[in-house]
């Protein structure tokens, strides 16, 4: 069986939110599934699997407070769909759920949650012209200060409905054996809501982005000195914040010295101007090597001046064997939280299965995977990642490490957050898996008004096939969240869930 990731992922909100969320959602959705209903017409193979589930647990602290925990009973009834298809000329994946939360003795807190994912490429004109779209609407924590839970559920406050949106049409040519060349036009959105049990507004403010890119790439004519021409302009118009716009124009070569040593060079410019705290225009480089001393190994590092600062980028793989790999990533970007999250959308593959994945680590796609509080500023961030992720045998594995640092200009504060986080799931038996899973996360010079912080998240689970259709999960969570400001919290949850698919 698949392994489970990221269980404390909460949901997007859907029921009496509706009202204001819905006309909002329903445009993202009209925008994605242009691209969506291209690629199902064309897309040759389809698996469309109907599913519902009922869910029962047990929360010893349902109001997520840091003293005087009460507990309750919940039951969770969700409908949900998953689509993919694959032609010769069109890909498309797409998952749907509502989600209603019922909690037995605590008003207020009863909702309905959505939770959407897809993405969808098609080729309209042969080997020339292609679109792209892709969709991610779900749930998430403003602050890791506030109210957080165990498992997925709605709650009164601290949360909020993110909705991301990505549209791409764009052409390729080939110009013999000389070059290749690209130009893209991406339409994003990003929309924060209130969810059908939360109004904590959001720090973030709505989004659309306007991003135009060129790129020419070195043809098969060019065996040893490898190179690319790259220009990129991305406006971001935030509604509730000063507008983000950057261009960027670079050169890059690659010589291959050996066939273990290449060496690595840019040089380029760029403006970036976020009318606030960032004004930045200059020449950039950077100077390194890419090594590859081995078939199942590669390591790349590059020194350089970008962001008017000294910078360093570099990554690492080694395939242990065909299923079992080590990658390490280190880049320094200046971004949004809009930028971001259009970013990591579109980075998202669909793989050989038909699943929608994060390359950088290999799992199930995760538009909610952060551990950073919603934020309106521009910042510089450092982002270093390693993870050893594989299958051996009747086994899965994921382990995870990450450091990311973020610096705000415009108060000239920072952030820090680390920490690890993997599972382990085993087919026990024919129809029986379990999984442990645990992450640990922790501030060590934080904005927010919590105080440093640490949370602690873990959890045991069982799943039973009683046959290829229908599932039954048995699960224990486990929440405990240590901070200076003295607003800690714990929570033990325990539940119970059957699934059925058609």
């Amino acid at each position: 069986m698949a392994p489970t990731v990221n269980k404390h992922r909460p949901a997007l909100p859907g029921g009496s939110c509706f009202p204001a969320a819905g006309p909002r959602l329903l445009t993202a959705l009209t925008v994605s599934a242009l691209a969506f209903g291209i690629s199902a017409a064309q897309a040759g193979e389809w698996t469309i699997d109907p599913r519902i589930s009922i869910e029962e647990s047990y929360t010893d602290n349902v109001r997520s407070t840091s003293n005087g925990r009460e507990g309750d009973w919940l039951t969770t009834t969700a409908a949900g769909l998953r689509i993919s298809g694959k032609g010769a000329r069109a890909e498309v994946f797409f998952d749907g759920e509502i989600a209603h939360d019922e909690y037995l003795d605590t008003a207020g807190l009863s909702g309905e949650r959505i939770n959407v994912l897809g993405k969808g490429t098609a080729e309209l004109y042969e080997n020339v012209l292609f679109v792209d779209a892709s969709i991610a609407s779900v749930v998430q924590d403003i602050a890791r200060s506030g109210a957080i839970s165990g498992i997925d559920r709605s709650q009164s406050s601290n949360q909020t409905q993110v909705t991301n949106y990505t549209f791409s049409p764009y052409v390729k040519n080939r110009f013999g054996n000389w070059a290749d060349s690209e130009l893209r036009y991406s339409f994003s959105g990003v929309m924060y809501d209130q969810t059908s049990t939360s109004n904590t507004p959001s720090p973030s403010s709505d989004a659309v982005t306007h991003r135009f890119s060129g790129d020419v790439t070195s043809g098969q004519r060019f065996r040893r000195l490898l190179w690319s021409l790259n220009a990129d302009h991305t406006l971001i118009d935030r509604k509730s914040s000063n507008d983000f716009e950057s261009t960027t124009v670079e050169a890059r070569g690659e010589y291959v010295l050996t066939r273990r040593i290449s060496l690595l060079g840019r040089l380029g410019y760029e403006t970036i101007d976020d009318n606030s705290s960032v004004d930045i225009s200059g020449l950039t480089w950077r100077a390194g090597a890419r090594f590859t001393p081995g078939p199942r190994t590669e390591a790349r590092l590059e020194i350089g001046r970008r962001f008017d600062d000294t910078i360093l980028s570099g990554d690492f793989s080694y395939q242990v064997d065909e299923k079992t790999f080590i990658k390490a990533i280190y880049e320094e970007t200046i971004s949004t939280q809009q930028g971001a999250l259009n970013d990591q959308l579109a980075g998202f593959i669909i793989d050989d299965q038909g699943q929608l994945i994060d390359p950088s680590t290999g799992l199930p796609a995760d538009p909610a995977s952060t551990n950073l509080d919603q934020t309106d500023n521009t910042f510089r961030q450092k982002d270093l990642k390693i993870v050893f992720s594989g299958v051996r045998m009747r086994n899965r594995f994921n382990l995870t490490s990450f450091l990311t640092e973020r610096k705000f200009d415009i108060d000239n504060t920072d952030e820090t957050i680390y920490g690890v986080q993997g599972f382990l799931n085993r087919q026990l038996s024919r129809r029986l898996d379990g999984e442990i899973r645990a992450s640990y996360s922790k501030t060590t010079d934080p904005r927010n008004a919590g105080g440093k912080d640490a949370i602690l998240r873990a959890g045991l689970s069982f799943g039973y096939d009683f046959s290829q259709t229908f599932r039954g999960t048995l699960a224990y969570d486990y929440l405990n969240r240590d901070n200076e400001s003295g607003t800690g919290q714990m929570e033990n949850v325990f539940s119970l869930r059957l699934r059925k698919t058609f």
